[in-house]
């Protein structure tokens, strides 16, 4: 058993890796994260698979300078996976920084 398909949500590191593209099959839902509203959208992995991810400020800013500041635009479109180690809230963790394929 893979841990990682225990999850509905992207674990960085096992769902993808630095280099990946994924597809998003859904305008997303504004969902509380950590004390803050963070866009969540369905999302096809290169497995095939379908999970949900929390897009982070950073990537949305990158993804809407292509395809547009509203989210309809962005289904079926695709993003390019960076997988950073950073320091969050005292703890080092895995973060997903998606670009637009352009």
């Amino acid at each position: 058993m893979r841990i990682s398909e225990l999850s509905d949500y992207v674990v960085p590191g096992e769902d993808v890796t630095s280099g990946d593209q994924i597809e998003f099959l859904d305008a997303g839902i504004a969902r509380e994260f950590e004390n803050r509203v963070t866009p969540q959208f369905k999302v096809k992995l290169p497995s095939g698979k379908v999970k949900l991810l929390a897009v982070n400020r950073t990537s949305c800013r990158n993804l809407a300078k292509v395809y547009g500041d509203d989210t309809v635009n962005w289904v079926n479109k695709f993003a390019i996976v960076n997988i950073s180690e950073q320091n969050v809230r005292g703890e080092m963790k895995k973060v997903i920084y998606l670009s637009p394929v352009q």
